[in-house]
């Protein structure tokens, strides 16, 4: 049997993904005065006047660290389905280290933030709710990452993958 397999590398790898960007979705959920003064007066000028917006710089800590975390919190997660998978259909583990590994690498050199994936996915107008949006698109991401997790096709594909010779 082969260790190595590439393919379930590649999807669980974008599984984990979709799971960071899910887990900063709902960590900015934090403090939702914040976000919202964010939304409406830009990062930068909430930070530097924070006074004039009645927050505290602990507000401001707490927020960014919450969502400086919550990226490797949903790559954790994501490696655990990822080796509990290989667990149960008898894969190699190896594959989930590598994918954390990869997973790694993206949070460090912040490659989603880069490529403007983040942007991309997080929710813009499409409720009038500003936390509606956010929890419709974390709930979405989350979705289909457990989507391509748990795919009876997905799945079938890797394991009749490891025994191709």
């Amino acid at each position: 049997m082969k260790k190595i397999n590439y393919l379930q590398i590649i999807i669980h790898f974008i599984a984990a993904c979709i799971f960071m960007i899910s887990a900063t979705t709902y960590s900015r959920l934090y403090n939702i005065k914040i976000l919202k003064l964010i939304y409406q007066n830009g990062f930068k000028n909430v930070v530097n006047d924070f006074d004039n917006y009645g927050i505290t710089p602990n507000d401001i800590a707490y927020f960014t660290i919450s969502t400086n975390i919550s990226s490797f919190i949903g790559l954790t997660i994501a490696f655990l389905f990822s080796i509990l998978l290989s667990l149960k259909k008898k894969w190699s583990i190896i594959n989930s280290f590598i994918v954390f590994l990869l997973g790694f690498l993206v949070l460090k050199l912040d490659i989603l933030d880069k490529l403007y994936l983040r942007k991309f996915v997080t929710p813009n107008h499409l409720l009038d709710n500003l936390v509606a949006n956010y929890l419709l698109c974390g709930t979405l991401l989350l979705f289909l990452g457990c989507t391509l997790f748990f795919s009876r096709y997905l799945n079938d594909k890797i394991s009749s993958s490891y025994f191709k010779t």
